[in-house]
């Protein structure tokens, strides 16, 4: 891939198209979706228009993969790359910040404490509130700051991440917070401990500063939410953040945080990161713990750090992840590693694989910013070749049926007494999953694997996929998502075109800067590796970043003045 170019036009095996499709908001959205609810007809023409039904009657003679295991030759390769040099990280320029300023005594981890809930304060008042960080529980947080302090002035920091300000998604349990997963209604069962990976960033130092914005459920890719109101990206607050962990991005985007948590079911932390110019890490499925939240995609999604640059990234990821006794399906991994992170300036012996007429399938300032950065990473020795992904229409299609068949799996006890606090797109995307069939769930599953086994032939000639994140920029928020709900499914489409594949197949994944378009507005591009190679991938981002020149959004709050 040499030069920009439209290669669909000549790709008779690229299947994937925008299916045409009215938005709806107000009453005939109301009236849609009741439609949907109350008739299987209605429901099976949705199906049917798009695609959904695409999987049915085709014989596939994979094994079912309720889960996505990562084949073992990768684990095999995983742990014989262990024997490498594995790094200690340095923190990056917004936490050393923090650093800087707490070893030279300048200021405390209490004096940060008090401007963040100050930040936080201003960025939800006026007239376009940012609604990024939504509770705080100021007295704990003052707690542990003045502890934190103690442990300076002693000359004993627990970690790099001691005193930092970090935000939670609020679909994970945060003790003294209230999480509610976007909804109006879901609650933390009694007496249940918060997260695994809370409890590390605590037992790191870091100050838990609250719980942020979500999409409702995580079933949207925008960040509206009409129950604690609609998300604002710093770089332009009248757009969209992404989603669902839209309150993540736009807090660490903001300065109101240096890192925060997110969970990716389909490209719930990729999408943000890219639409807000920061930087968010999928990791591979089972890397990290998932104990503590609420479990509506068990199959599909996995908690991630976003952060202002991809060496504080590393820093949360490196606390994070690994085996916790308390979420089986994390013991079997690789111990996590970042081995040659800082080797950026020659990656000669790495090659990155370009699907181009997946790639160019984009607005076409979204596919020059990262042709750019791909032509920036060849110079530092990047290989760049041509390969084909097979069957990428199957695998969105099992895509959806799996989440949209999970989610209503795991709200449909809540229907009965609480459809009506539930926003018309969540129910829109609920009753779809109510008509995925036992049948069609299988035959998904059964995707899943044949696609798996596209990607691990791919990964076995490529280190990498590289792609655009979404193929737009933040979309404007109209003036009905202010205060109630607009379902596009052809935006939700253009936003999800990149990220939802890795979702299946349990891929690690990583959205980094790459640049702006002619309005300023932030573009991000993907880097997917083979499973368990998260170093390599927070390796070539990087090498990535420092090719872009970062912009300050309009809407931001220095922790320090």
């Amino acid at each position: 891939m040499l030069q920009p170019q439209d290669s669909r036009k000549t790709a008779p095996h690229y299947r994937m198209a925008d299916i045409p499709s009215p938005v709806l908001a107000g009453g005939a959205l109301h009236m849609f979706v009741k439609l949907l609810e109350t008739s299987q007809l209605a429901r099976k023409s949705i199906m049917k228009l798009n695609h959904m039904d695409l999987l049915r009657g085709q014989a596939l003679a994979e094994t079912p993969s309720l889960l996505p295991f990562p084949p073992q030759a990768m684990f095999d390769l995983e742990m014989k790359k262990q024997s490498e040099q594995t790094e200690d990280i340095h923190p990056g320029p917004a936490v050393q910040d923090f650093l800087d300023r707490y070893q030279s005594r300048a200021r405390t981890p209490s004096d940060v404490a008090e401007s963040v809930l100050r930040n936080i304060q201003a960025s939800n008042e006026g007239p376009e509130p940012l609604r990024a960080i939504i509770e705080v529980q100021a007295e704990r947080l003052r707690t542990e700051a003045r502890a934190s302090s103690r442990r300076y002035e002693q000359g004993q920091p627990l970690s790099s991440l001691d005193g930092i300000p970090v935000a939670i998604k609020s679909e994970f349990f945060v003790d003294d917070h209230t999480s509610r997963a976007g909804t109006s209604f879901l609650q933390v069962p009694a007496g249940h401990p918060e997260a695994t990976l809370v409890s590390r960033l605590r037992q790191a130092g870091a100050l838990i500063v609250g719980v942020t914005n979500m999409h409702e459920i995580g079933i949207g890719v925008t960040g509206a939410n009409v129950h604690q109101g609609v998300a604002r990206n710093p770089f332009d607050k009248k757009r969209h953040t992404g989603g669902s962990s839209s309150g993540s991005a736009a807090a660490v985007a903001a300065g109101l945080v240096p890192i925060a948590i997110g969970a990716d079911g389909g490209g719930s932390v990729r999408i943000p990161s890219s639409l807000c110019g920061v930087v968010g890490l999928k990791p591979t499925f089972f890397r990290v713990s998932s104990y503590g939240s609420f479990p509506s995609t068990v199959s599909l999604c996995q908690p991630g750090p976003i952060a202002d640059n991809v060496r504080d990234c590393a820093l949360a990821y490196q606390i994070i992840a690994g085996a916790d006794p308390l979420d089986s399906m994390t013991r079997l991994q690789p111990p996590p590693s970042l081995r040659q992170i800082s080797q950026v300036d020659d990656l000669s012996g790495l090659t990155a694989g370009i699907y181009s007429p997946w790639f160019e399938h984009a607005d076409p300032d979204v596919v020059a910013v990262c042709h750019d950065v791909l032509m920036g990473l060849q110079k530092r020795g990047l290989k760049l070749v041509e390969i084909e992904i097979p069957e990428l229409e199957e695998a969105r299609v099992a895509h959806f049926c799996t989440i949209a068949a999970e989610m209503f799996s795991y709200m449909k006890p809540y229907l009965s007494s609480h459809r009506a606090e539930l926003t018309p797109t969540t129910r829109f995307a609920l009753s779809l999953g109510s008509e995925v069939s036992a049948s069609d769930y299988i035959q998904a599953q059964r995707v899943r694997q044949r696609t798996m086994n596209h990607l691990e032939a791919i990964f076995k000639n490529v280190d990498f996929i590289a792609s655009p994140v979404c193929a737009t920029t933040a979309p404007p928020i109209s003036v009905q998502e202010v205060h109630g709900d607009v379902l596009d499914t052809v935006l939700m489409g253009r936003l999800m075109r990149f990220v939802q594949l890795f979702n299946l197949t349990g891929n690690p994944g990583i959205s980094f800067p790459a640049g702006y378009t002619s309005q300023g507005l932030p573009v991000g591009i993907q880097f997917a590796a083979r499973w368990w190679a998260e170093a390599d991938l927070l390796r070539v981002a990087y090498a990535g970043e420092g090719l872009v020149e970062r912009r300050r959004p309009q809407a931001y709050w220095s922790p320090f003045e």
